[in-house]
């Protein structure tokens, strides 16, 4: 199905109100879909009828691929990959059947809120425990360390054996010892465990052992080998140091083909905007070009800030003073909205949300510029953007920002404060400062961002260009499991 009939349907969808479930009912009435597309929406309604609103994944999963007959052509087959390929549709349904339950919420969503828990957090080791039928396939098994405990193998490769690879040297914090327990230094008990999962690993192998590094990783030089190597050398056919066995260069990565379909040509951006391309092109194309959702999938976190937002906004909108009763007002329709309503944890958002608005509330506005709109000019494209307050004193500014969080504890020096502060001496002159005001501690912090201003600017002529362009890359990063498009992110659809 062409993108630009999805494009028509979608909005044809949202000018309805309806969900694109429910708009397939009438997509052969709609104006502007070509034949081809309106018999893909055919056949999709078609393959969907038997789906409701409280239809469980493995349900719907087991009538789509098997009723619809969606699933024969990747059931034959006798090659490792053929039976590998029958392994995971058979491990996904069975995971989708466990998420069937009854409940007043829709089931698919909550399956795929759980997929995203899961990825966010790691929580998937017992989805890669594989089951019995997989001994019967003749393939390499990939696995970590920590998975590999306990199994032998004849034989085994251990790659990226380079120094600071493995042994891992970086890692995040560790949790100290109670009072009153003698507490191991966090280096000794980190090189200690890393030694051990380095025996796990050399265990595995009943037979044949295959140790391995590369003189570069990521494109960086790394020639040291691992501290790990040294300790086992004199059991090794070859010094850890020795000349590279194996020189054939890799083929370079598939490259992101333009769009220039997709290409964003105008001469006027918003600044929000220009940040989203620099996180992630990909993400860009989904929310600014396609006009998909930017709503986050998250918890009842992201609705508390995005509803103190809301009010917060409608607060610097007032022309007067607005007294406790009207706040209250608004927070209470506002929080029905986009609140995170029948959350566990409610009451207790409820409760900081209110605190932070009756701090704002008593805090002095006068002489300041509220949701100033400036603008700047970079590579002759003008980038908009509103910021929340304004102070000028003089040729002096203070440029700030109002955040719900907390401070974080390095600057928080983002393109998007680059270019506010910068789009505000632009537009009324002098020399600002750019501030962040932290609601949830009342506290409010100084960030220094001449330091890496140019850097940012150089980023944004980057967007612009790619944008220009119809440039889309995707940037995996742990965020991406909360991304609204996390499922269709692979490519950009033709």
């Amino acid at each position: 199905m062409p993108l630009a009939d999805v494009q028509t349907f979608h909005a044809a969808a949202d000018e309805m109100e309806k969900t694109p479930l429910a708009a397939l009912k009438a997509a052969d009435a709609i104006p502007g879909i070509s034949s081809g597309g309106k018999k893909a929406l055919s056949q999709l309604r078609s393959d969907v009828q038997a789906v409701g609103f409280k239809t469980g994944p493995g349900q719907m999963l087991f009538d789509v691929l098997f009723e619809r007959g969606l699933v024969r052509d990747y059931l034959t087959g006798e090659t490792a990959a053929d039976q590998q390929r029958r392994l995971a549709i058979h491990q996904l349904l069975q995971f989708a059947a466990e998420n069937d339950a009854p409940g007043e919420k829709d089931p698919k969503r909550q399956f795929l809120n759980w997929i995203r828990r899961l990825a966010i957090f790691g929580d998937d080791r017992s989805l890669r425990e594989l089951p019995t039928a997989v001994d019967g396939i003749d393939a390499v098994r990939l696995m970590t360390v920590h998975m590999s405990k306990g199994l032998e193998f004849d034989v085994v490769h251990l790659p990226g054996l380079g120094n600071g690879m493995f042994p891992f040297t970086g890692g995040g914090s560790v949790c100290p010892a109670p009072d009153g327990m003698l507490g191991t230094p966090v280096k000794e008990s980190k090189v200690e465990e890393e030694e051990c999962l380095f025996f796990v690993a050399l265990s595995r192998a009943r037979d044949h052992l295959s140790l391995s590094r590369a003189n570069q990783y990521s494109g960086r030089s790394s020639p040291n080998p691992s501290p790990a190597l040294e300790v086992i050398a004199s059991h090794l056919p070859r010094a850890p140091n020795s000349t590279p066995t194996w020189t054939i260069g890799l083929p370079a990565p598939a490259q992101d083909r333009m769009r220039p379909d997709l290409k964003v040509d105008g001469r006027e951006h918003d600044g929000h905007d220009i940040e989203t391309y620099d996180d992630c092109p990909r993400r860009y194309v989904y929310e600014v070009v396609l006009g998909l959702s930017r709503s986050r999938q998250d918890n009842g976190f992201i609705h508390f800030h995005r509803t103190v937002y809301r009010v917060l906004r409608w607060l610097a909108q007032q022309t007067g003073p607005a007294d406790a009763a009207q706040i209250k007002a608004e927070f209470d329709a506002r929080w029905v909205e986009t609140g995170p309503v029948g959350n566990d944890l409610e009451e207790i958002y409820r409760t900081s949300g209110e605190q932070m608005l009756d701090r704002e509330r008593h805090r002095s506005r006068v002489g300041m510029r509220i949701a100033e709109a400036v603008s700047i000019k970079v590579d002759g494209h003008l980038v908009r953007l509103e910021i929340d307050e304004i102070e000028q004193t003089g040729r002096n500014l203070i440029v700030r920002r109002l955040r719900t969080g907390r401070p974080p504890s390095t600057p928080d020096q983002r393109l998007l404060h680059a270019l506010m502060l910068e789009a505000a001496e632009q537009t009324l002159g002098g020399k600002g400062a750019f501030r962040i005001r932290y609601l949830s501690t009342d506290d409010e912090r100084p960030v220094k961002l001449d330091g890496v201003m140019a850097d940012r600017m150089e980023r944004t002529s980057a967007a612009l260009a790619g944008l220009a362009q119809g440039i889309y890359p995707a940037k995996p990063s742990d965020d991406c499991p909360r991304c609204p498009h996390y499922f269709i992110c692979s490519a950009v659809p033709d």
